[in-house]
C-alpha cells in the first residue's frame, strides 16, 4: 500500500469513528468486519505500517491516535481504498505487464461476472474470514471463482508456484 493511501485509510478510520483514540481492534472491526476491505491480519499489519510511518502514535495499550497531519486529510464521502491497495501482502507475484497475480485474478473474475473489482475483493476477504484467515488471497480468489462458476484454471499453476515460492506467507 502506498504511503498516501495508507494515510487516507487511517484518516478515514478516525473520521468515520469520530474518535480521537482508537484501539487496534476498533480498526480491525471497521476495516475488516464492517467494510470487508481487508482480512484482520492485514489490518493489524497496516496499523503497524502506519505506526512505523509516523501516521499513528501510541496512546495506551493497543490504542492509537492519528498524527496531527492525518486529521486534515480531506476524503470523498464515498471513499474506498483503491483495488490495488486491497491486494494485501501476498500479492507480490508480478506478471510481465506489472499486474500482480491477485490483481489479475480479481480482474478476470470481475470481467466474467460483471461485478466491480471491489465486490470481488470483498468476497475474497469473506472467504478468508470464513476460513480463519488461513488462506492466501490468491487461493481465496480461486475459491470465489469456483463458487461463481468461473473458469480460472489457467491461473492454478501460477498460484501453486507462488505457494511453493512463499509457503509461509499469507
Amino acid at each position: 500500500m502506498t504511503a498516501p493511501e495508507l494515510e487516507r485509510l487511517m484518516a478515514y478510520a478516525f473520521q468515520v469513528s469520530a474518535r480521537r483514540r482508537l484501539l487496534e481492534e476498533d480498526l480491525v472491526r471497521l476495516l475488516s468486519h464492517e467494510r470487508h476491505w481487508f482480512p484482520p491480519s492485514r489490518v493489524r499489519a497496516l496499523v503497524q505500517s502506519a505506526r512505523s510511518a509516523g501516521l499513528l502514535r501510541a496512546a495506551g495499550a493497543h490504542a492509537y491516535e492519528l498524527d496531527l497531519g492525518g486529521r486534515e486529510v480531506a476524503l470523498p464521502v464515498d471513499y474506498r481504498p483503491d483495488a490495488v491497495a486491497l491486494e494485501g501482502p501476498s500479492a507480490t507475484a508480478q506478471a510481465p505487464g506489472g499486474a500482480s497475480l491477485f490483481r489479475r485474478l480479481v480482474r478476470s473474475i470481475a470481467e466474467q461476472t460483471q461485478e466491480a473489482e471491489t465486490q470481488v475483493v470483498a468476497a475474497v476477504n469473506q472467504v478468508q474470514k470464513e476460513n480463519g484467515d488461513l488462506l492466501r488471497a490468491e487461493v481465496a480468489a480461486l475459491v470465489v471463482a469456483g463458487l461463481r462458476g468461473i473458469d480460472v484454471k489457467a491461473f492454478e499453476p501460477e498460484v501453486a508456484a507462488s505457494l511453493q515460492a512463499r509457503p509461509g506467507a499469507k
